[in-house]
């Protein structure tokens, strides 16, 4: 339960920035946006690993940076389902995605237990 809510939290906060600091990618509402970080975060946790499953070769042959381009189409898609999220052009997505990504990554690190933490 804490990594979904640590998953939904990095796609919040990567839409907010996007739409803050990004000129393509454009939220019309705060519920737009709750329900955007939803939806993402919901497509990253289904779809994204089929997709990587799929271009496997493909990425190992472009070292990697076909998994940004798959992202970008994630946000893209995400733009696509929910109205009030626009996301305009190939730029804005890749750049948002780099953003998502990031933002993501860190949130990513607090809900994962500490290494020495004691499992049972």
């Amino acid at each position: 339960m804490k990594a979904l809510l640590c998953r939904v939290l990095g796609a919040a906060i990567g839409l907010w920035a996007a739409d803050a600091v990004l000129i393509g990618v454009e939220l019309a509402s705060w519920q737009a946006w709750a329900v955007g970080s939803v939806v993402l975060a919901g497509v990253h946790g289904l779809v994204r690993p089929v997709l990587l499953f799929f271009t496997f070769p493909i990425t190992l042959l472009t070292l990697g940076t076909s998994l940004w381009v798959i992202n970008a189409a994630l946000l893209w898609g995400t733009g696509w389902l929910v109205s009030g999220v626009d996301v305009r052009g190939i730029v804005p997505a890749l750049l948002g995605a780099g953003l998502i990504s990031a933002c993501a990554g860190v949130a990513h690190q607090f809900g994962e237990p500490p290494d020495d933490a004691v499992r049972g």
